[in-house]
């Protein structure tokens, strides 16, 4: 996952999981990826840092990827609507797979290595590309 956004901050923060504004939608929800499970929800950005915790909160959380390193995102909950951000590398799909060196499931937790020092560990339900937001293909 080279030329991602490391060097873009999002806002100083020092624990890497406050809130980084929110979008109170407040309305129908019109996003096809949620299925039209959820009439209303509360989403809010969770700026994820490398190395350090990191968790949402009740309500959908989008977890903003940002460098490079290791993460771990605490109480992840698809049906709430959570969603991991990838978007900022700008990369497509197929493009972020294509970095995959390793997936492991254990229990409620999956890990997936991007090479020997990039990875996210999801705790709490195991997303599915559904619940990962990428770049667009051109």
């Amino acid at each position: 996952m080279s030329g991602g956004p490391g060097s873009k901050d999002q806002g100083s923060n020092d624990e890497g999981n406050k809130d980084q504004g929110s979008n109170d939608l407040g309305s129908k929800d019109n996003q096809d990826n949620l299925g039209g499970q959820y009439k209303y929800y509360h989403q809010r950005n969770v700026d994820t840092r490398p190395d350090q915790p990191c968790h949402g909160d009740q309500g959908a959380d989008n977890f903003i990827f940002q460098g490079m390193g290791n993460w771990k995102i605490d109480n992840f909950a698809c049906q709430e609507g959570d969603r991991l951000d990838l978007s900022g590398y700008g990369l497509a799909r197929d493009e972020i797979a294509s970095y995959v060196t390793n997936v492991t499931i254990q229990a409620d937790t999956l890990i997936v290595n991007f090479g020997d020092n990039v990875s996210i560990t999801v705790v709490g339900q195991t997303p599915t590309w559904d619940h990962v937001i990428c770049a667009q293909p051109l």
